[in-house]
C-alpha cells in the first residue's frame, strides 16, 4: 500500500527550482499524502493520536526535540504526597510541576509560581490556556515544553494543546477537522485496490459511491453497478457481479461482508484473482461494521 500512495505523492508533489526545494516538496507531499491515507481509516477519536505520534516521530528525526523530553512528556512522572502552596492547583498538579522542576529546563519553576502566584492563576484559570503566553522567561520555552507544562497545570486542555502543538510543527492541514471527500479517496482505488468503507450509526457510504459513480457513467440503471447487501444466499450474486465487473469493468458494492464470515475466504481469493489482468475501469466497494473487540476481527488483513 505504501508503495502505491509514494509514486502517487511523487507524481502530485510540486516541482522546484532546485534540488532542496524539490527535495523539500517531495517530503511535503510524501508526509501528507501517507497522513491522509492512514487516517481515512481511523475513528475521529483516534486522528489526534496518530498526528500526535506522527509529528514526534518527524521531530525527533529532525533533532528538534529530544527522546528525554518526550519520555518526560509522555509518562509525566508526578512526585508523590505534596501539597499545593497555590489555591489554582490540585496536589497532582503540584506533583507534576516538582517533577519538572527537578529538570534543568525547569529549573525553580516551582519558586516561580509561588513567588508569581497571581501571573500564573490568571494563566490557569484563563478559558484557553494553551492560547496564553507563559509569564516572564517561560514564554521562551520549546514548543514541547510549553507543553509539558501546560499537562501539568491544565490537563484538560492538553488535547487542544496537543493539536496547537501539531498545527504549529507540521500545519494547520493536519489537524483540520473535515471529512475527506470521497473523490480524494477513489483517486487511489485501482482494480488492485478496493475501497473498504468502516460503518458507524447514521452514515451510509453507498450514496457517496452511487454519486460518484454517476458523475462517472456508472450506475444501475446503465447495467455497469452491481450493489449486493450481503447475507441470506447471496454469496452467488455477489461472486457472479464481481465476475463480471472484472471482465467488463463495472463497480461493485458488497455491503455487510460481517455477516459473511465463512465466506469471506473466497472473497479474499477473489479480491486476489481480480487483482491482475482485470478491466481497468473495474472497482470494489466493500463495507463491514467494526469489531466490538480487537479479538473479534473476521475480516482478512
Amino acid at each position: 500500500a505504501f508503495s502505491v500512495v509514494f509514486q502517487k505523492a511523487i507524481a502530485k508533489a510540486e516541482p522546484g527550482d532546485t534540488l532542496d526545494l524539490r527535495v523539500s516538496n517531495l517530503i511535503d507531499c510524501i508526509t501528507y499524502s501517507v497522513f491522509q491515507y492512514t487516517s481515512r481509516g481511523l475513528f475521529e477519536c483516534d486522528k489526534l493520536i496518530f498526528a500526535s505520534q506522527m509529528t514526534f516521530q518527524i521531530l525527533l528525526m529532525n533533532e528538534e526535540v529530544t527522546s528525554a523530553e518526550l519520555d518526560f512528556l509522555l509518562r509525566f512522572p508526578i512526585k508523590p504526597h505534596v501539597t499545593s502552596p497555590v489555591d489554582f492547583l490540585t496536589n497532582q498538579s503540584w506533583g507534576g510541576i516538582c517533577s519538572l522542576a527537578s529538570k534543568d529546563e525547569f529549573r525553580n519553576l516551582d519558586r516561580d509560581i509561588e513567588t508569581s502566584s497571581k501571573r500564573w492563576k490568571k494563566l490557569v484559570e484563563s478559558e484557553l490556556p494553551e492560547k496564553e503566553k507563559f509569564p516572564q522567561e517561560w514564554k521562551n520555552k520549546t514548543a514541547l515544553q510549553r507543553l509539558c507544562m501546560i499537562r501539568a497545570l491544565r490537563p484538560d486542555r492538553m488535547t487542544y494543546a496537543l493539536a496547537d502543538f501539531i498545527e504549529e510543527k507540521l500545519g494547520s492541514k493536519y489537524v483540520e477537522s473535515r471529512a475527506m471527500e470521497f473523490a480524494k479517496s477513489y483517486e487511489e482505488a485501482s482494480p488492485s485496490t478496493p475501497i473498504f468503507f468502516i460503518l458507524s450509526p447514521g452514515v451510509n457510504p453507498l450514496k457517496d459511491v452511487e454519486a460518484l459513480g454517476k458523475q462517472m457513467g456508472f450506475s444501475m440503471d446503465l447495467g455497469n453497478f452491481h450493489n449486493v447487501s450481503l447475507g441470506q444466499g447471496q454469496e452467488a450474486i455477489a461472486e457472479a457481479a464481481m465476475d463480471t465487473a472484472a471482465k467488463h469493468g463495472h463497480w461493485v458494492v458488497l455491503q455487510n461482508i460481517h455477516l459473511v464470515r465463512k465466506w469471506l475466504p473466497v472473497l479474499e481469493k477473489k479480491l486476489e484473482y481480480y487483482a491482475e489482468d482485470s478491466h481497468p475501469d473495474y472497482r470494489m466497494f466493500l463495507s463491514a461494521e467494526p469489531a466490538s473487540t480487537p479479538s473479534a476481527h473476521i475480516i482478512p488483513q
